[in-house]
């Protein structure tokens, strides 16, 4: 809770018009106060999360590095075996043949063309999967660099654009990510691995390992993919807390006035005075959450900080004539001596019950609140619009 004391007399007991100028002059002491805390709770919210998304950045990265190097691993084992067997295919018809030798239904030959055929297929089923691989790993890449985008966009009504962060966080999941992971060398060919059958063999088991090594890597990937973005989620919901928590903390504002004169005088009979209801709306407590309580010595007025200084009239009939009237409005505008209220105070507008309400405030993160209620934000004289109040969607 913040106190704000005003020296010396500022308004008679009796004098109302005076001791609501002071009072909204103390009040818009205590918000700059507020304001000056709440934006250096937004500086540290704005490093936290920078750091947060660039650890996070490189446990995403390492991991993916780590997938990426076992799709590889995957590959090559089938690549190998191919290739052995390509190799000892090749060594057999390098040897010298004598054509009268040569038999239809010889089972060496058949093994061998068997085998070449087996090898090739191999390679061919290879390359697509590699390509196959490579679409994978970079999906990977897009749904991680969208989760972090989502996780600092929600941040951003309340801290401001964070794409600078985001952009250097992408650069760091990149660079991770292009980092090669070392693997297993592939066994070298030994004289038992050069017959033909072993290698027809050892082709068949690597064809069916593969898949299942890489279907094993993508449920790894899912799995961890869940459980990181859920952990990201968190995080950012436990910085929006960290903001909504310094919003909500009030500020108290206490007036000194001086004590009340008895003063005996004939008291007229009431009358009624026709009063502009927009602006009582707009001055009374309960629109700005604000509490005075009045006694010889002191007026003191709470503002519930959820709100900062935020003022919410309506109904008008459309989002433009909200605008025009918070634009003129005893908030923004005020009349002296009381007013205005919070001069700086964002006018924005959002719909209810088929009409449009007007909404001023002062903290940023008031954006927010408006986006939810599918609102916009107020823009006077807009030369796009021929001069018009338009207003454009949060």
């Amino acid at each position: 809770m913040f106190c704000v004391s005003t020296t010396g007399v500022h308004g008679a007991a009796g004098d109302p018009m005076g001791i609501l100028s002071s009072v909204m002059a103390g009040a818009q002491k205590g918000l700059a106060v507020a304001e000056h805390r709440h934006a250096k709770v937004v500086k540290v919210v704005r490093q936290e999360a920078t750091a947060f998304l660039q650890n996070e950045a490189e446990v995403y990265g390492k991991f993916l590095s780590g997938y990426s190097a076992e799709l590889a691993q995957a590959e090559d084992e089938v690549k190998d075996a191919a290739r052995l067997a390509q190799a000892a295919i090749a060594k057999e018809d390098a040897k010298p043949s004598n054509p009268a030798d040569w038999k239809p239904n010889d089972p060496a030959l058949k093994l061998r063309t068997k085998l070449a055929s087996q090898a090739n297929f191999a390679q061919q089923a290879i390359t697509r999967a590699e390509h196959k691989n490579m679409r994978q790993v970079k999906e990977a890449e897009e749904h991680i660099e969208e989760t972090l985008e989502d996780s600092t966009s929600k941040l951003a009504y309340k801290v401001g654009d964070m794409t600078p962060e985001v952009d250097k966080v992408k650069q760091t999941l990149e660079a991770v990510v292009e980092k090669k992971v070392p693997t297993l060398a592939a066994s070298k060919p030994t004289a038992a691995t050069s017959n033909l059958t072993v290698l027809q063999d050892n082709l068949a088991k690597a064809t069916l390992k593969s898949p299942a090594k890489i279907a094993a890597a993508n449920k790894k990937l899912q799995e961890f993919l869940v459980k990181t973005d859920k952990d990201v989620a968190l995080e950012g919901t436990k910085l929006q807390k960290s903001l909504d928590e310094d919003s909500a903390k009030p500020i108290e504002i206490k007036v000194k006035s001086a004590p009340a004169k008895a003063k005996v005088v004939a008291k007229p009979a009431p009358t009624i005075k026709k009063v502009d209801q927009a602006k009582v709306k707009a001055a009374a407590p309960s629109v700005a959450h604000l509490q005075v309580v009045n006694s010889t010595q002191h007026e003191s007025m709470k503002f519930g900080a959820s709100a900062d200084m935020r003022v919410d009239l309506g109904p008008f009939a459309t989002a433009a004539d909200a605008c025009d009237y918070c634009f003129g409005s005893f908030t923004k505008e005020g009349d002296k001596p009381a007013g205005p209220v919070a001069p700086f105070c964002v006018c924005m507008a959002y719909p209810t019950g088929g009409k449009h309400n007007m909404f001023c405030a002062t903290p940023p993160s008031a954006a927010g609140y408006i986006a939810e209620k599918k609102g916009c934000r107020c823009k006077a004289k807009d030369m796009e619009a021929m001069g018009k109040t338009t207003c454009a969607p949060i």
